[in-house]
């Protein structure tokens, strides 16, 4: 149906493109007479042409060294070289209808290797953009547009490759005086597919996006937002089977703020969110979800040294057998009774349910600090203290967590949101959810007390930076009632401004008051020290070490860290810098064999060594031996652009190597390109 519109309506202005009377007439009628002599009345006129001519080389390269010590490679180099031409004119008069219309052609020739195999071939793809803009300076403005585009995507150090990109759609809006509202329509339809060594990208998006805003005065204002998305995709890692995806969302959002009081000293905002979202897999449905957010907030400025807040939060998420809902109203002050001395203070209550376990909380919290006045230097102490009362209930054993959002970069871990998962009850899948993934295969799991960590393998199918949504169940954590009493205490001292000392104390106590947890509740005692000294120097130079000290105290997962951190910035000549620095970080987990000891140098140089030329080389190195698997981490970026009016030259090339085990990967990424600019 969509289709057979869009066709009807090309007919439609294709006979209005022939009937000059028609044009003649709607120019008269659109546009005042004393503007009509300022720009020439004509079917159709180009006012500007611009275009450029590149050429282009990417590399992908890829290597992999088993436990077994097999090796394998990939490799895909590409040449490109692309001509395009854009033009920017109007139609009858520009106050009726302004163009932009351009294309260009790109012919490819790539090469594929590999330790098995090898192919090439050679493309020619074209590109095409035309947005033609009606009424641009009336209150009723419309557009349609249409672009098809192959960019070089980049998925960070996983490498690059060729896309092709087709985005077309229409846009319309309403402005005064016709609508006191500032109304906004946008419909589009985007497709976008490519394939790098290791990835798939087959996407499609359809997306209507309504926007209203209205302001009230300065300061005051209102806005409502909707937008139905739909997307299906058969995107995913080139070694896994792919279950095609489709996702369809609805999201509504009203966002106001309004201030009162004779000096408009009372300050409200409002933001109320609502979003449904639906996915089938395959031919199977995954469960709906659906999420509403409800959060006011005021603010009230009583005078210059004392300030009050108020803050309520209720967010509601269902999606299967998730079913989350949390309350929070808070109520507080800010008080600045001295220059040197602040605080703040708040009551504040609590309720949370979720599938099978329900908290109910209500407490108090405060802070102060005291900025004496020293010699050569500033000090502050703090003081903080929150006291809660909690009553905890728990029908089931395990609460589901479904979606779950975790970035995977390298080979570093990272923890998960909860505590207490249940072993064997994690699946891990992309972001579409095209494709699983297998524990010990593509990630592995680290537990660490109370914690769960998720690390990408290196031969997995997961790539360097990916996202992903990891589901799993955790523990509920009984029924019991219980106090926790949580204290702050901080020094921060600067002398002559280079000089910074710090210690931090904190100890959080638990009592239960009723009832039996099925979990530890973890009381805490925690101590933090240390220092960071900056010192610069004659003729440009600078140096500067910093070490952190923590001891942590708890029933769970004790620990103990070193932090330290040095490096040293030298000028050079050709407006240069170098920039040397190290760190070393170890931390002992006195229950558990996944310690951390990490070893880690860095290079960087910033240079401007010719006339329009811009250089910058960072070189970094990693070494984390503190494990059960040592991790080893290279990586090199090299970036120089050299410019002459409308010629440009870019170098971009990266190289990263890994170690995890006794498995190697090697990967690298280029690209070079030589572009000039023209204007005809």
């Amino acid at each position: 149906m969509s289709h057979e519109i869009l066709r009807a309506f090309d007919r439609y202005l294709l006979t209005l493109l022939q009937n000059r009377f028609w044009w003649m007439a709607i120019v008269m009628i659109v546009t005042p007479a004393s503007q009509l002599h300022s720009e020439e009345i004509t079917p159709f006129r180009i006012t500007d042409t611009e275009g450029f001519v590149a050429a282009r080389y990417t590399l992908d390269e890829n290597r992999y060294v088993s436990t077994e010590g097999d090796v394998s490679w990939e490799k895909r180099p590409i040449w490109e070289e692309e001509i395009a031409v854009a033009s920017n004119g109007y139609i009858y008069h520009p106050k009726l209808v302004e163009f932009k219309l351009g294309g260009g052609i790109l012919f490819q020739q790539s090469r594929f290797e590999s330790s098995t195999a090898e192919a090439s071939d050679n493309d020619i793809h074209y590109s095409l953009s035309a947005k033609l803009d009606f009424l641009k300076e009336k209150p009723y403005p419309f557009s349609l547009f249409y672009e098809r585009r192959h960019p070089s995507m980049s998925l960070g150090p996983t490498g690059r490759f060729l896309t092709e990109n087709t985005y077309y759609g229409a846009h319309f809006s309403l402005r005064e005086p016709i609508s006191p509202v500032l109304l906004n329509l946008t419909a589009s339809h985007s497709e976008t597919t490519g394939q790098g060594l290791d990835q798939i990208l087959d996407d499609t998006i359809d997306q209507l996006t309504f926007h209203a805003h209205r302001t009230f005065g300065p300061g005051n204002f209102a806005q409502f937002v909707f937008n139905t998305n739909r997307q299906d995709s058969k995107s995913g890692s080139i070694n896994l089977p792919i279950q095609p995806s489709s996702n369809d969302t609805d999201s509504a959002s009203l966002h106001s703020r309004f201030l009162f009081g004779d000096k408009e000293q009372i300050t409200w905002t409002n933001v109320v969110n609502y979003t449904t979202q639906s996915t089938r897999i395959g031919s199977s449905d995954f469960p709906d979800r659906t999420r509403f957010d409800f959060l006011p907030d005021v603010r009230w400025k009583h005078s210059d040294k004392l300030d009050s807040f108020y803050r309520y939060s209720y967010r509601s998420t269902e999606q299967g057998p998730v079913d989350n809902t949390s309350e929070s109203l808070v109520a507080g002050l800010n008080f600045r009774p001295y220059k040197t001395l602040t605080g703040t203070a708040d009551v504040h209550i609590e309720d949370e349910s979720s599938s099978g376990k329900t908290r109910d909380l209500y407490g108090v919290k405060g802070n102060i600090t005291y900025r004496p006045e020293i010699p050569h230097g500033t000090l502050q102490l703090s003081y903080g203290v929150k006291y809660d009362l909690s009553d905890r209930r728990s029908d089931e054993v395990l609460v589901p967590a479904i979606g779950e959002r975790v970035t995977l970069e390298g080979t570093t871990s990272t923890a998960l949101n909860n505590e207490f998962i249940v072993a064997g009850s994690i699946e891990v899948s992309n972001l579409n959810r095209t494709q699983s993934y297998v524990e010990g295969l593509d990630y592995r799991l680290i537990s660490v007390g109370s914690e769960v960590q998720i690390q990408r393998i290196l031969t997995g199918n997961i790539t360097d930076g990916q996202t992903v949504l990891v589901d799993y169940e955790y523990e509920a954590g009984g029924t019991f009632k219980h106090t926790l009493l949580d204290q702050n205490l901080q020094v921060n001292a600067t002398f002559f401004r280079h000089l910074n000392l710090f210690a931090r104390f904190r100890d959080q106590s638990i009592d239960v008051t009723d009832g039996q947890p099925s979990v530890p509740v973890n009381p805490v005692q925690k101590i933090t020290y240390g220092g960071r000294l900056d010192v610069p120097f004659n003729g440009g130079w600078s140096a500067g070490f910093s070490a952190t000290i923590e001891d942590q105290d708890e029933e769970v997962s004790p620990f103990y860290r070193e932090n330290y951190d040095a490096y040293i910035q030298i000028p050079l000549p050709f407006v240069s810098s170098l920039r040397l620095s190290a760190r070393k970080d170890k931390v002992d987990n006195e229950r558990s064999d996944e310690d951390v000891d990490l070893t880690g140098y860095s290079l960087l140089i910033q240079s401007r060594p010719f006339n329009r030329t811009i250089l910058k080389l960072l070189s970094s190195f990693e070494e984390d031996v503190g494990g059960t698997l040592p991790r080893e981490t290279w990586r090199s970026s090299l970036s120089v652009e050299w410019r002459l009016r409308h010629f440009r030259i870019s170098l971009q090339a990266r190289h990263t190597r890994n170690e995890q085990g006794t498995v190697e990967q090697e990967r690298t990424d280029v690209l070079l390109l030589l572009k000039r600019d023209f204007d005809l």
